[in-house]
């Protein structure tokens, strides 16, 4: 049973709001208070920067005898934004809401519980019999690019011989990972003529992790279905999305002339004031063929397939677009497979947004992919800790959709591995996030005996 001293801090911790637009400078203070209630006392680093104009830190505690060598365990602070607060209807996002075996709120599973399960499990041990050193870091801005996983990993702050990324897995040891690319694209409008919109559109779909958007109903995709279906109709304002890595929800436009109809389910009510801008909608109409270009090339890479991950394809999502000031501007990510580069899928698109006027791109994300061997000391230490837990059915390492901050130390010539509670799939990105507290309370058993049986 989780004592009393986890739940009072994970309280606290799912109540700071630390998105990359907040910034997670909070986290500082809040390593300390949680090493101090638990009693632990290790040597704390801390690593400044700022991403998004909001200051940003990795706090390190390291624990046993100094040197290289030993076990990093990671977990990241930030979350993504929480999108529309009324789609959260078992509890605010960043209120812990227990019921029975279930926690809901924004990070209960992806990923800030994890940190706390790793620290109890410091807490469980005698860290004086330790051979190895054991460091627990937490890393920020990783949904926005794994930012603060390379500022540690540039920084060589520590040396250690594994690496234990924590993302929600359901208790199953991960040795590989997609790549992920994320291009932010600008269309700016050739005229300065303004016209008055006469409606605003509403659109809804359906948020999902963007490793699969097949679960999820991409609302900007849906919007420009609806608009392509009139080619008379004008376009004024259009914003949707809250985040690249999570498949928008809702989606709106000011247009004029929408008195036709649309093949897509849509809310359409007229404006009362009216709302002038210029016409984006050849601006709208060039983007859309760039999203088309995108999606072309993402999946044309060889091989088209991997059968280790689920989907075992390319997947890409449009996360992101908004209007501003004559232009609009929008995100395109792509989940490659390990062999694939991202930064040949980046160069084969400029050579695309170069043949549009008035369009440019820019690199936001391009991580590598992982394979680690499912042999190294890491993994099947990590396997054997979940089968003597009396969970064979889990044991054997697999693949993980997502991209995580384990390539980043894995191209540091580090052997990483992806552990941690709770469900990815259909759950992390979307409203209501919940974990389970009896995988909370396997993670800390399993965090335990992996401690003992690398570094004690």
């Amino acid at each position: 049973m989780l004592p009393d001293t986890f739940w009072t801090l994970a309280r606290r911790y799912i109540a700071m709001d630390t998105s990359v637009q907040n910034g997670n400078a909070a986290v500082e203070a809040f390593v300390s208070e949680a090493m101090a209630t638990l009693a632990l006392k290790p040597k704390i680093t801390v690593q400044r920067g700022e991403h998004a104009g909001k200051l940003q830190v990795n706090v390190l505690a390291s624990f046993g005898p100094s040197g290289d060598g030993g076990l990093l365990l990671v977990t990241h602070s930030d979350t993504v934004p929480p999108g529309p607060l009324e789609r959260w209807t078992k509890g605010p996002p960043h209120t812990l809401t227990r019921d029975g075996d279930t926690v809901i709120g924004l990070g209960v599973a992806d990923v800030k519980l994890d940190y706390l399960c790793k620290a109890l499990a410091l807490a469980s041990l005698d860290l004086s019999a330790l051979k190895k050193p054991v460091h627990l870091l937490a890393t920020h801005s990783e949904e926005v690019g794994l930012v603060g996983a390379k500022a540690f990993v540039a920084a060589d702050l520590c040396r250690p011989e594994w690496a234990l990324c924590g993302e929600p897995s359901e208790l199953i040891p991960c040795h590989a990972h997609k790549g992920y690319a994320v291009s932010k694209v600008t269309v700016r409008v050739q005229t300065t003529a303004a016209i008055a919109a006469t409606h605003r559109i509403e659109i809804t779909g359906k948020a999902a992790h963007s490793s699969t958007p097949h679960l999820g109903v991409n609302a900007i995709d849906r919007l420009a279905a609806w608009i392509a279906s009139d080619p008379t109709l004008q376009l004024t304002w259009v914003r949707g999305g809250s985040s690249p890595n999570t498949v928008p929800a809702s989606a709106q436009a000011f247009v004029r002339g929408a008195s036709g109809a649309h093949p897509v389910e849509s809310h359409v009510s007229e404006l009362l004031h009216e709302e002038r801008g210029v016409d984006l909608r050849p601006a709208f109409d060039a983007l859309v063929s760039l999203w088309s270009d995108w999606q072309a090339l993402a999946q044309a890479f060889e091989p088209t397939s991997d059968a280790e991950f689920d989907p075992a394809r390319v997947v890409c999502n449009f996360g992101m677009l908004a209007s501003d000031d004559g232009a609009l501007t929008a995100t395109f990510d792509a989940r490659l497979l390990p062999v694939h580069d991202p930064m040949e899928l980046h160069a084969r698109f400029a050579e695309k947004v170069a043949l549009v006027k008035g369009a440019e791109a820019s690199i936001e994300r391009a991580a590598p992919g992982m394979k680690s061997a499912t042999d190294s000391p890491l993994l099947q230490a990590l396997s054997a800790c979940v089968r003597e837990l009396g969970m064979p059915e889990k044991a054997q390492p697999r693949a993980k959709a997502t991209s995580t901050e384990a390539g980043v130390f894995a191209r540091k010539g580090i052997n990483a591995a992806v552990f941690g509670p709770g469900v990815s799939v259909q759950n992390a990105h979307t409203p209501n996030e919940w974990n389970r507290v009896t995988d909370l309370e396997r993670a800390v058993q399993v965090y335990t005996r992996l401690i003992r049986k690398l570094c004690a």
